[in-house]
Order: C-alpha cells, then sequence, then structure tokens
C-alpha cells in the first residue's frame, strides 16, 4: 500500500519511508518520496508492471580491481553503482536478506554468474531505506582465476563479466530461421563496466588489440583497453546501452555474439 502519496503533474511521490517501489527517475531537493508512476488508470500492484523507458532507468556502473597475489589467486575489490529504478530493485531486494543472508547470496550468485570460485570477506551497501536515486554496493573478497603458463606466455581467463547470459543467443535462436523482430524491452539498459588488472613485473607486457565499437539506432556498445607498464595496471573497458524498441533480429544476435565474444577473450601476457 502507498501511503503519504503526493501528485505533481503526471507523476506519483510516495512516502519517503516506503520504500516498497523503485525511483523512475532523479528527483530535486525540492520534492519529497521518490518518483514511482505515471497516473493511469491501469492498477500497479507489482514491481513487473513498470516498464523500463529508456536505458537510464536501468543504469549499472560497476568498477572491479583484480591484484595478482599468488598462483591463481587475484584480491578483489568491486564497487556497483545502480541508478534510478535499478537503484530501487536492489535496494527492495536488500530487504529480503540479514547482512549475512546478503553477503552468502551475493558470493553465490556472482560466483556464479563469473564461472570461478570466488569468497567476499566483506560487503558495504547504502542503507535500505531513503530516496535516493543512486544505489551503492561494494564487496571485498578473493578470486581464483584460470591462469595457464606455455613457454613466455601467461594467458588469464577472465572472469565472465558479460551482461548477456550463455544461454541467451540459444533462447534468440530457438525457432530456427527466426523471422519475427526482437522486442528490446526486456534489455533496455545501459552498463559501464571497468576492470582494473594489477600483475608482477614478471608477467611482461600484456597484448593489447584493437579497439572494438558496434552501433545500431538502438544498441552500441564500445571496448577498448589501456596499459600503464609503470603502474602494472591494464584497465578495461566495457560500455553499452540498449534502447526499447523493436529491431531487426539477426542484426541483434550478431551484436550479442560479439559483444560476448569481447568479453570472453583472454589477456595474454608476454615476457619482456
Amino acid at each position: 500500500m502507498i501511503t503519504g502519496a503526493i501528485i505533481d503533474g503526471d507523476t506519483i511521490f510516495i512516502d519517503p519511508t516506503d520504500v516498497s517501489f523503485p525511483p523512475r527517475y532523479s528527483i530535486t531537493s525540492s520534492l519529497t518520496g521518490q518518483p514511482i508512476i505515471n497516473v493511469s488508470e491501469k492498477e500497479i500492484d507489482s514491481l513487473d508492471f513498470l516498464r523500463k523507458e529508456a536505458p537510464t532507468d536501468h543504469r549499472i556502473d560497476r568498477f572491479i580491481k583484480l591484484k595478482y597475489v599468488d598462483s591463481t589467486q587475484f584480491d578483489v575489490t568491486s564497487k556497483t553503482l545502480s541508478y534510478n529504478m535499478q537503484a530501487g530493485y536492489r535496494r527492495s531486494s536488500l530487504k529480503q536478506f540479514t547482512p549475512g543472508e546478503f553477503k552468502s547470496s551475493l558470493e553465490s550468485s556472482v560466483s556464479d554468474s563469473w564461472g570461478i570460485r570466488l569468497v567476499i570477506d566483506s560487503v558495504f551497501t547504502d542503507p535500505d531505506y531513503g530516496v535516493d536515486t543512486i544505489f551503492n554496493e561494494r564487496w571485498y573478497g578473493r578470486a581464483f582465476i584460470n591462469i595457464q603458463d606455455i613457454s613466455d606466455i601467461r594467458i588469464i581467463r577472465m572472469p565472465d563479466l558479460s551482461y548477456f547470459e550463455k544461454a541467451f543467443i540459444s533462447r534468440l535462436t530457438d525457432n530456427g530461421s527466426r523471422e519475427l523482430p526482437v522486442d528490446l524491452r526486456d534489455y533496455c539498459s545501459s552498463y559501464n563496466i571497468e576492470v582494473t588488472v594489477e600483475t608482477p613485473e614478471s608477467y611482461g607486457a600484456p597484448e593489447i588489440g584493437d579497439d572494438l565499437e558496434l552501433a545500431d539506432s538502438l544498441y552500441s556498445f564500445k571496448h577498448y583497453s589501456e596499459w600503464n607498464p609503470e603502474s602494472r595496471r591494464l584497465i578495461l573497458h566495457y560500455k553499452y546501452e540498449i534502447s526499447d524498441g523493436l529491431t531487426e533480429p539477426w542484426g541483434f544476435i550478431s551484436f550479442v555474439q560479439k559483444v560476448t565474444e569481447a568479453f570472453d577473450k583472454p589477456i595474454v601476457f608476454k615476457a619482456e
């Protein structure tokens, strides 16, 4: 139940203490409560009815640091900023867990999605109340990553950080020669990820591949790398954005495949 709601134009603002629904847009200090839904005759009783209207509704910025320790172990620092509707979803989901349960659930879900063994030592989040349209999560832990040595070459198999699940392409093509357009409503999002990998001098220098940039009227992706030999830090950038709309199927399927391949690409170091 929404109590203490006020209406400003075509937007409902709820009591700041009611965090059952996520905000859609940023708010100003002159308004109290978080913006929820456009006023309509349709009853809204579930988060599922909140349609994402723009990539900024579901925006995520993620910053990950991997620092080599020994063998296959890396120290991990992860910071995730969720915005607008996504901030509300994360804040609402936090209410389901005790701090210990949330840490355990996060460790399990991240290990599963990254496809590696992961141990989370500590988690810090914003409180599960308030009306901020940004939700901040940080955790620290250890990741055990597959590293292959071939002569003077070291290959680091990176965690699977892609937005798309492995089975996603299969679902897109499960009807064989697909002719129907793809509805991008469920994939409408803005995702920015920055991965910093710090290695010892014995690893040598990484091979830096060409930048990758894909663009369409409804979706785009950009990937590039930066190497600082003095700090021994390799920074990988991945940015993509998907807008709501109908799109030609095989162009989008090709886009998903290329994005997945970019995330799957290992890091190759060669001793100097």
